[in-house]
Formats: structure tokens, sequence, C-alpha cells
């Protein structure tokens, strides 16, 4: 993938034209509208340059479902961005660039914000179901499609930001890439907490994930190899000796 521009009004040598900037990195590619001299040329004319509220809604819940994607997949940097009018950037999988240049654009132009809707319900990961309570087995190319390690990290950060701890080794494995969560006794909770990561460098405002149950785990990793994990829990209202034994 090279960089490319596209642009969105009729004399692309305007300065106040609006645009579209797409940059490849190793990982994603940036999306980025440009609506520096747009902005500009509004506020000079009285009228509100700030973006509509579904615009941001529809913006933000699609960055959310690109950034869990990305990290999924195995990276392990931070992303920043700056919250204004003048710019709206995104870190896209590159398979979903061309798809997101299009809703930037029909968003910028028509007000239609329904195509961030479906990409982020397309690209949402079950983080909830992945780390509620309960047993079930996970495998990969069923499950899950990242290296098994990528996605013990993934689910660790996840729990971290959720308040519970889960640590994970890998052994040998029967040939299956697969992981087992197990429900203690009745009256478990999860200690909640918001999750705040991938701050906007302009704002203190974090993006948010919900927070999930909590159970001890035991994980099985890529097809030759099993990852076992375990979880912390808390029962809130009681103290160690009271709490009941599984």
């Amino acid at each position: 993938m090279t960089e490319r521009t596209t642009h969105l009004d009729p004399d692309p040598r305007d300065w106040r034209s609006r645009k579209i900037l797409v940059r490849p990195h190793r990982w994603y590619a940036t999306v980025e509208l440009d609506r520096d001299g747009y902005v500009d040329t509004a506020a000079s004319q009285g009228h509100d340059p700030e973006l509509p509220a579904a615009y941001r809604e529809a913006v933000d819940r699609a960055r959310d479902a690109y950034i869990d994607r990305i990290w999924y997949d195995g990276y392990s940097g931070d992303f920043s961005w700056g919250d204004g009018p003048r710019w709206v950037t995104l870190f896209v999988p590159f398979p979903h660039v061309k798809a997101t240049v299009e809703a930037l654009r029909v968003a910028e132009l028509d007000h239609d914000y329904s195509r961030f809707h479906a990409l982020a319900d397309r690209l949402a990961l079950p983080v909830d179901d992945w780390l509620a309570p309960g047993e079930r087995e996970l495998i990969r190319g069923v499950d899950f499609d990242p290296p098994p390690g990528a996605f013990l990290r993934f689910l660790r950060g996840k729990a971290k930001k959720c308040g519970v701890r889960l640590n994970g080794r890998g052994t040998a494995g029967p040939g299956m890439s697969s992981r087992r969560i197990r429900r203690s006794g009745p009256g478990w909770a999860a200690e909640t907490r918001t999750s705040v990561t991938a701050r906007n460098p302009f704002s203190s405002a974090p993006w948010r994930h919900r927070a999930a149950g909590i159970a001890p785990a035991a994980c099985c990793g890529s097809p030759g190899t099993t990852v076992k994990s375990t979880r912390s829990i808390m029962q809130r209202g009681r103290s160690a000796s009271e709490r009941p034994r599984t």
C-alpha cells in the first residue's frame, strides 16, 4: 500500500478543500480527514465548524474497534490523535482502509454516519464473552486468529483494564489451540475499573472498554502449545477466610 490522497471538494488546489490522506505503517494505515482550511473558512463566515455529536460518536466507535483489532493482531504500541474539528484521525487495519475512506467521505459530505457504525459492529471483538464467568473452549482458527502468545497478551491487557489479573505459561499441547474458563462459586464478582489507554494527547478523556466478569482460567495455546492462565478474583464484602472454596 502506498500513500494516497482523496479530495472531497471540486477544486483540489484550493487550500480550503477537504481531503482524506492515507499513510501506511507496518501494522496499520492512518486514515485522516484534513478539514484545516475548511474550518478556518467556516469560522470566518460565522458558521460553527465543530463536528456534529453523531459524527463524533460514529468515528469514536469505529476508532475503538480498529484499535482493538490492531492490538488483537499483535501490535503493542500506543496511539494518539487530536479531537478538534480540523482533523479526523483513524488507525485502520489494512483490509478496511477502502471502506473507511468511503465512510469518511459519506459522513463529511452527506452527513450519513451509518457506515462507521457498520464497520464498528463488524470489527467488534467478543471481549466480554472471552472474559466472562463460565467454562468454554476457544480454538485458534475458529474462535480467534492471532498467534496464541499475541492473543493471550491481548487478553491480559483487557483483563488488567477490568481489574483482573491474568497469568499464563506455554507448554507442549495436543495440536489444538484453546482457552478454557471455569466459573468459581456463587457470589463472586469482578473488580471493575475504567480502561485508560490510547489517550488523546489534547484531552484527558480516555477511551473505554466495558468491564467484564471474572473467573479463574486455564488456557491452551497454539497448535502444539498449551497456554495455562489464572485470574485473580475477589468477593465483595467478605474476607479471605470467609470465601467459599471451589
